[in-house]
Protein backbone atom coordinates (compact mmCIF):
# COMPACT_ATOMS: atom_id res chain seq x y z
CA UNK A 1 0.00 0.00 0.00
CA UNK A 2 0.91 3.67 -0.72
CA UNK A 3 1.79 6.14 1.83
CA UNK A 4 -1.56 8.23 2.12
CA UNK A 5 -1.46 11.60 0.49
CA UNK A 6 -3.65 14.82 0.97
CA UNK A 7 -6.18 15.35 -1.96
CA UNK A 8 -7.40 18.72 -2.13
CA UNK A 9 -10.87 19.57 -3.99
CA UNK A 10 -11.68 23.16 -4.22
CA UNK A 11 -13.80 24.72 -6.77
CA UNK A 12 -11.82 26.73 -9.64
CA UNK A 13 -12.22 29.43 -8.39
CA UNK A 14 -9.53 28.60 -5.70
CA UNK A 15 -7.24 26.62 -7.85
CA UNK A 16 -4.09 29.17 -7.54
CA UNK A 17 -4.56 28.39 -3.64
CA UNK A 18 -5.08 25.24 -4.26
CA UNK A 19 -1.31 24.74 -5.94
CA UNK A 20 0.22 27.18 -3.07
CA UNK A 21 -1.23 25.11 -0.70
CA UNK A 22 -0.34 21.72 -2.71
CA UNK A 23 3.39 23.16 -2.62
CA UNK A 24 3.39 23.92 0.59
CA UNK A 25 2.67 20.88 1.79
CA UNK A 26 5.38 19.07 -0.37
CA UNK A 27 7.94 21.25 1.25
CA UNK A 28 6.05 20.59 4.55
CA UNK A 29 4.42 17.42 4.94
CA UNK A 30 1.56 17.61 7.70
CA UNK A 31 1.24 13.68 7.28
CA UNK A 32 5.02 13.19 7.78
CA UNK A 33 5.28 15.88 10.16
CA UNK A 34 2.28 13.71 12.54
CA UNK A 35 2.74 10.10 12.30
CA UNK A 36 6.71 11.19 13.61
CA UNK A 37 5.57 13.00 16.37
CA UNK A 38 2.92 10.57 16.89
CA UNK A 39 4.43 7.15 16.28
CA UNK A 40 0.86 6.67 14.50
CA UNK A 41 0.17 5.99 10.73
CA UNK A 42 -2.60 7.51 8.96
CA UNK A 43 -4.82 4.71 7.81
CA UNK A 44 -6.38 6.41 4.60
CA UNK A 45 -5.64 9.41 2.34
CA UNK A 46 -7.18 12.56 3.73
CA UNK A 47 -9.40 15.03 1.69
CA UNK A 48 -9.39 18.68 2.31
CA UNK A 49 -12.18 20.71 0.82
CA UNK A 50 -13.60 24.10 0.84
CA UNK A 51 -16.52 25.05 3.24
CA UNK A 52 -17.47 28.59 4.04
CA UNK A 53 -16.67 28.02 8.07
CA UNK A 54 -14.44 31.39 7.90
CA UNK A 55 -11.63 30.65 10.77
CA UNK A 56 -13.01 28.10 11.69
CA UNK A 57 -12.24 24.46 10.49
CA UNK A 58 -14.07 20.80 10.86
CA UNK A 59 -13.44 17.31 9.81
CA UNK A 60 -15.63 14.13 9.73
CA UNK A 61 -13.53 10.45 9.31
CA UNK A 62 -10.81 11.26 6.76
CA UNK A 63 -12.28 14.68 4.85
CA UNK A 64 -10.99 17.89 6.74
CA UNK A 65 -13.25 21.51 6.06
CA UNK A 66 -11.77 24.85 6.00
CA UNK A 67 -12.70 28.43 3.63
CA UNK A 68 -10.12 28.92 1.29
CA UNK A 69 -10.88 32.31 1.51
CA UNK A 70 -8.09 32.03 3.83
CA UNK A 71 -4.67 32.16 3.27
CA UNK A 72 -2.13 29.41 2.53
CA UNK A 73 -0.15 29.09 6.27
CA UNK A 74 -3.84 29.14 7.55
CA UNK A 75 -5.32 26.56 5.55
CA UNK A 76 -2.49 24.46 5.86
CA UNK A 77 -2.33 24.97 9.92
CA UNK A 78 -6.32 23.96 9.76
CA UNK A 79 -4.74 20.72 8.20
CA UNK A 80 -2.11 20.06 10.97
CA UNK A 81 -4.89 20.37 13.42
CA UNK A 82 -7.36 18.31 12.11
CA UNK A 83 -5.25 15.70 11.25
CA UNK A 84 -3.63 15.35 14.55
CA UNK A 85 -7.17 14.73 15.65
CA UNK A 86 -7.83 12.11 13.09
CA UNK A 87 -4.40 9.92 13.99
CA UNK A 88 -5.93 10.80 17.82
CA UNK A 89 -9.14 9.09 17.09
CA UNK A 90 -7.93 6.00 14.79
CA UNK A 91 -7.98 4.56 17.20
CA UNK A 92 -9.10 6.21 20.17
CA UNK A 93 -5.79 7.45 21.90
CA UNK A 94 -8.25 6.95 25.36
CA UNK A 95 -8.77 3.31 24.37
CA UNK A 96 -5.13 1.95 25.51
CA UNK A 97 -6.07 -0.06 27.63
CA UNK A 98 -3.72 1.55 30.60
CA UNK A 99 -5.10 4.78 29.76
CA UNK A 100 -8.67 3.54 29.61
CA UNK A 101 -8.15 1.63 33.19
CA UNK A 102 -6.84 4.88 34.59
CA UNK A 103 -9.36 7.21 33.62
CA UNK A 104 -12.49 4.59 34.92
CA UNK A 105 -9.91 4.49 38.48
CA UNK A 106 -10.40 8.56 38.59
CA UNK A 107 -14.21 9.25 37.85
CA UNK A 108 -14.81 10.36 41.02
CA UNK A 109 -11.44 13.16 40.82
CA UNK A 110 -12.92 13.80 36.85
CA UNK A 111 -16.53 13.72 37.91
CA UNK A 112 -16.80 17.49 37.57
CA UNK A 113 -16.36 17.11 33.61
CA UNK A 114 -19.40 16.00 31.76
CA UNK A 115 -19.43 12.20 30.10
CA UNK A 116 -16.37 11.96 27.72
CA UNK A 117 -15.63 15.76 28.27
CA UNK A 118 -11.94 14.75 30.24
CA UNK A 119 -10.94 12.94 26.96
CA UNK A 120 -12.30 15.49 24.42
CA UNK A 121 -10.30 18.37 26.30
CA UNK A 122 -7.02 16.40 26.60
CA UNK A 123 -7.48 15.21 22.96
CA UNK A 124 -8.17 19.22 22.23
CA UNK A 125 -5.05 19.89 24.19
CA UNK A 126 -2.95 17.19 22.09
CA UNK A 127 -4.33 18.44 18.74
CA UNK A 128 -3.05 22.11 19.70
CA UNK A 129 0.18 20.84 20.88
CA UNK A 130 0.88 18.90 17.94
CA UNK A 131 -0.24 22.04 15.93
CA UNK A 132 2.38 23.89 17.18
CA UNK A 133 4.85 21.73 16.29
CA UNK A 134 4.04 21.51 13.11
CA UNK A 135 3.97 25.51 12.93
CA UNK A 136 7.44 25.43 14.74
CA UNK A 137 8.57 23.40 11.84
CA UNK A 138 7.30 25.52 9.38
CA UNK A 139 8.41 28.53 10.67
CA UNK A 140 4.81 29.78 11.17
CA UNK A 141 4.68 30.43 14.88
CA UNK A 142 7.83 29.40 17.80
CA UNK A 143 7.49 27.11 20.59
CA UNK A 144 6.89 29.70 22.99
CA UNK A 145 3.87 30.14 25.72
CA UNK A 146 3.74 33.58 24.71
CA UNK A 147 2.17 33.19 21.58
CA UNK A 148 0.49 29.69 22.25
CA UNK A 149 -1.16 31.03 25.31
CA UNK A 150 -4.08 32.94 23.45
CA UNK A 151 -4.96 30.00 21.28
CA UNK A 152 -5.38 27.25 24.43
CA UNK A 153 -7.61 29.87 26.00
CA UNK A 154 -9.56 30.23 22.78
CA UNK A 155 -9.94 26.43 22.23
CA UNK A 156 -11.09 26.56 26.39
CA UNK A 157 -8.28 24.23 27.29
CA UNK A 158 -6.00 26.69 28.67
CA UNK A 159 -5.66 24.63 32.06
CA UNK A 160 -4.58 21.55 30.21
CA UNK A 161 -2.20 23.88 27.98
CA UNK A 162 -0.22 24.82 31.26
CA UNK A 163 0.09 21.68 32.64
CA UNK A 164 1.35 19.84 29.73
CA UNK A 165 3.61 22.57 27.88
CA UNK A 166 6.79 22.32 29.33
CA UNK A 167 6.37 18.42 29.64
CA UNK A 168 5.78 18.53 25.41
CA UNK A 169 9.03 20.40 25.15
CA UNK A 170 10.44 17.92 26.84
CA UNK A 171 8.64 14.96 25.16
CA UNK A 172 9.76 16.93 21.68
CA UNK A 173 13.17 16.54 22.89
CA UNK A 174 12.94 13.07 24.09
CA UNK A 175 10.71 11.85 20.83
CA UNK A 176 12.38 8.37 20.60
CA UNK A 177 12.28 7.55 23.99
CA UNK A 178 8.63 6.74 23.58
CA UNK A 179 6.67 4.06 21.28
CA UNK A 180 3.54 6.43 20.50
CA UNK A 181 1.96 9.50 22.37
CA UNK A 182 0.01 7.29 23.99
CA UNK A 183 2.92 6.46 26.30
CA UNK A 184 3.78 10.01 27.02
CA UNK A 185 -0.03 10.60 27.63
CA UNK A 186 0.32 7.61 29.87
CA UNK A 187 2.55 9.27 31.54
CA UNK A 188 1.25 12.88 31.72
CA UNK A 189 -2.11 11.24 33.09
CA UNK A 190 -0.59 9.92 35.92
CA UNK A 191 1.86 12.59 36.90
CA UNK A 192 0.02 16.25 36.08
CA UNK A 193 -3.71 15.55 35.00
CA UNK A 194 -5.42 13.66 37.65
Amino acid sequence: MSNPTIKIEVPKIFSDKKEKLEGFTRKYNPILILEKLTGRKLKKDITFQHRPLKKEARFKDYKIFADFNNEVKYLWICICHELAHILLENPLWYKNKQIEKIIKESKKKISKYKKCAFEDDIEQTLAILLQAACENKANIRKLRWSEWETTFDYMKVKKFGEKLWRDWLEYLKDRPKYKNIEQWILKEIKLRLL
